[in-house]
């Protein structure tokens, strides 16, 4: 499952190092942070810590997306389900053409479905009733795209047809009026990432409580 040297840190790569100022929640499997350039009130992303291709890749590690699922339902919290998407076996950094590495990561965004408008960028969709068997589909893809709009609604597009970069990024600025700010870094939004960090640990610690 891991893509190269596991021991391999890429400088620039905010899943190889990422800041502590960011990160909200972790275990031995995966990560989870506040992502620049936050497009709503809540986004994340959700990461492993090893160097995985994709979580289709992962999914032979029982505990990884059961990882996935227990995070997304506590940032999730009790009154609605988060958005989650990835692009499934894309490198999460690249700072040039020689240099970058694969983390399996989703995108968690408190935003309405963007299923039906993704639709039209592909030439091949699947609907799924759980992560298990969207993950068993994707398997066989290179590459793959996901869009979830709760635990038990899942898409996974295929045959791209002329998909811009960060397609995921830009259909949810659209949605939520942020068109300009899907390129996260051209507009990092930094401070305000770090300020929703903090906000998520301190709920995160009240829920606990």
């Amino acid at each position: 499952m891991p893509n190269g040297d596991d021991n391999l840190l890429i400088k620039n790569c905010f899943l190889c190092q990422p800041d502590k100022d960011l990160i909200v929640w972790e275990n031995e499997y995966l990560v989870a942070m506040v992502g620049l350039g936050p497009l709503t009130q809540n986004y994340f992303v959700v990461g492993t810590k090893d160097h995985i291709r994709s979580f289709s890749d992962a999914k032979a590690e029982e505990n990884i997306l059961l990882s996935l699922a227990k995070v997304r339902n506590i940032l999730s919290g009790s009154d609605q389900h988060m958005l989650m998407t990835e692009n499934g076996r894309v490198p999460v950094c690249r700072t040039n053409h020689e240099e970058h590495c694969f983390h399996a990561h989703v995108l968690l965004f408190d935003s309405p479905d963007i299923g039906s408008i993704a639709s039209s960028y592909f030439g091949e969709k699947r609907t799924f009733q759980s992560l298990n068997a969207a993950y068993d589909y994707s398997a066989a893809l290179e590459p793959y795209h996901l869009v979830s709009s709760s635990p038990d609604d899942y898409t996974v597009f295929s045959q791209p047809l002329n998909v811009p970069r960060q397609l995921f990024r830009s259909l949810v600025a659209h949605l939520v009026g942020e068109e300009g700010s899907e390129d996260w870094q051209k507009h990092p939004q930094t401070l305000r990432a770090k300020k929703m960090a903090e906000e998520t640990r301190r709920r995160l610690g009240e829920s606990d409580a």
